[in-house]
């Protein structure tokens, strides 16, 4: 089994993999839970017992942590997901600096054996690139858990690249660290956020709390919504982190700070470096807008990279770009990601195939551009992909 990505369910899979017996080796671009690194600065909406399993916790030796406490990114990834990859079982089968270029089935091309058992016969053809160079591993089953944290979405109207998008340099896709690294970068600043995500929420919030310390931070703050809470807060949220980012940016974007700016139901038509900053045209209600900024922090979603399995028969939703029969499920249920806690629940190892046999999307990657997704939802997958192969091989 080759796992592609060594996150929290990358990691996952291949340590129940190894449990059923799997020889099994997971290959990751950059440093163990890489996207995970990014916001290590942000604590998590859901609590520690929502984001361990328990095969993973005793591997990893994770003791004496609260159930119902809430770990920042960097907590986490310190004391579960770099003591789990450290685990004996683990211990050498996670590939660092390796990046998966692309799978094959062997010689066979995307259009050949449709349909057909002749597709299960050839191994899968990995081709890995590290510092060494290239090589291509085999493999009978491969599982492709590398996230969507690296390729975000676009800022223009319609979701394609703005005017001039491609050719700026310093768009920020994360949310920063306001209190350490990047505080600096944004204090005293005036910065343009695009989004009304959590995680547009979580950066509203904390560009607030900084410019009521540091005089002449300003924010200008664009959703397509027109909404006066442009924010989704679910009804009755058990997730209280959660709650309090959403009402807590809702609540500014009604009051009107005066270090707030909102441009709402607008879109970004073109984006161009100008001197320190940026020259950015919108378009809303109001009509055209130009504004100079020094900063633009798009946060407007992730989605899937689908050049990795491009020459595979996959099946992915038209609307999410979600592994399909999993998107149907989701979409049929009204998961518009507004409650991950339930749209995900109950849902079966056949929500997760594919036409190519033997290939199969995880994690995040597997919802696509939903952002419904939770850990213990991929945690789920991985027990229901080995419980359904071991009744395939039985």
């Amino acid at each position: 089994m080759a796992i592609l990505g060594a996150g929290p369910v990358g990691l996952e899979c291949l340590l129940r993999a190894r449990q059923s017996g799997w020889e099994a080796d997971a290959y990751e671009a950059g440093r163990i839970g890489e996207s995970v690194r990014r916001w290590g600065h942000v604590r998590m909406f859901s609590p520690w017992r929502m984001n361990v399993s328990s095969a993973g916790r005793a591997a990893a030796g994770l003791e004496e942590v609260d159930p119902d406490g809430l770990p920042t990114g960097a907590e986490y990834l310190a004391r579960y997901l770099e003591p789990l990859a450290a685990s004996p079982l683990l211990a050498g089968r996670v590939h660092l600096r390796t990046e998966v270029v692309a799978v094959s089935r062997g010689r066979l091309l995307k259009g050949d054996a449709i349909a057909s058992d002749a597709r299960r016969r050839p191994p899968f053809r990995v081709l890995l690139r590290d510092r060494r160079g290239e090589r291509v591993e085999e493999a009978d089953v491969v599982v492709d858990a590398t996230g969507t944290y690296a390729t975000p979405n676009r800022l223009g109207r319609g979701g394609i690249p703005a005017v001039g998008e491609l050719s700026v340099r310093g768009i920020e896709h994360r949310i920063p660290d306001l209190e350490r690294r990047d505080r600096s970068a944004f204090a005293g600043r005036r910065t343009l956020v695009v989004g009304a995500g959590h995680s547009a929420a979580t950066a509203i919030v904390g560009l607030g709390s900084l410019a009521l310390r540091t005089p002449r931070t300003r924010v200008v703050w664009l959703t397509r919504s027109e909404e006066r809470h442009p924010v989704t807060e679910v009804s009755a949220d058990p997730l209280a982190e959660r709650a309090r980012v959403a009402e807590a940016a809702n609540r500014v974007a009604e009051d009107g700070e005066g270090w707030l700016e909102r441009l709402p139901g607008s879109q970004v038509d073109a984006l161009h470096e100008s001197g320190f900053g940026y020259r950015v045209k919108t378009g809303g209600p109001g009509g055209e807008r130009t504004l100079e900024v020094d900063r633009v922090l798009a946060l407007v979603g992730y989605r899937p990279d689908p050049d990795l399995a491009r020459e595979l028969q996959v099946q992915t939703c038209w609307a999410t770009e979600g592994t399909y029969p999993l998107a149907a499920a989701l979409l049929s249920r009204g998961g518009d990601g507004s409650d991950c806690l339930e749209i995900g629940r109950d849902l079966d190892a056949s929500t997760l195939r594919h036409p190519e046999p033997g290939f199969f999307t995880l994690g995040m990657k597997s919802y696509g551009r939903n952002p419904a997704f939770l850990l213990q939802v991929g945690f789920k997958q991985v027990d229901d992909l080995l419980a359904s192969l071991a009744s395939e091989l039985s």
